[in-house]
């Protein structure tokens, strides 16, 4: 019989001592992205860049585009609820997600490169055609 490997748990969590200097943005005990930051250990300071870049107008608006374009596949029944882990089809708040996405898009689309403008249309394009689709559908 060969032996099985179990797993091994490593914790990279860098822990400052009290007093010592916040890291550098871009150093290796630095966070990265919004969502290290929110993680980072109770009483430690945030980063504001990281802060900053996170809550500017880009980011809320791409932040409300991802929750419209994620609630109008659940409502389409396409994606399960994250609550109920069901199915639940309602066309008509699909309609209006679809519809609050496409007017977010274009205020977000303007502080968009090339590559992301596409992205984003393209995820439009797929919300659309799936509501067609769920539209002539019957159950």
């Amino acid at each position: 019989m060969s032996e099985e490997r179990g797993f091994e748990v490593v914790d990279k969590r860098r822990v400052r001592p009290e007093g010592a200097p916040d890291p550098a943005p871009g150093d290796a005990g630095a966070p990265q992205t919004a969502a290290e930051t929110a993680a980072a250990p109770e009483g430690s300071a945030p980063d504001p860049a990281a802060l900053a870049s996170a809550f500017d107008t880009a980011g809320i608006l791409s932040t409300a585009f991802h929750l419209l374009h994620e609630h109008a596949w659940i409502a389409m029944g396409l994606t399960p609820s994250p609550f109920s882990g069901t199915l639940q089809r309602d066309l008509a708040e699909a309609h209006r997600a679809i519809d609050a996405a496409e007017d977010v898009a274009k205020h977000l689309e303007p502080l968009l490169d090339a590559a992301d403008r596409a992205d984003l249309q393209n995820a439009l394009s797929n919300l659309r055609l799936n509501f067609v689709r769920q539209s002539t559908h019957r159950e």
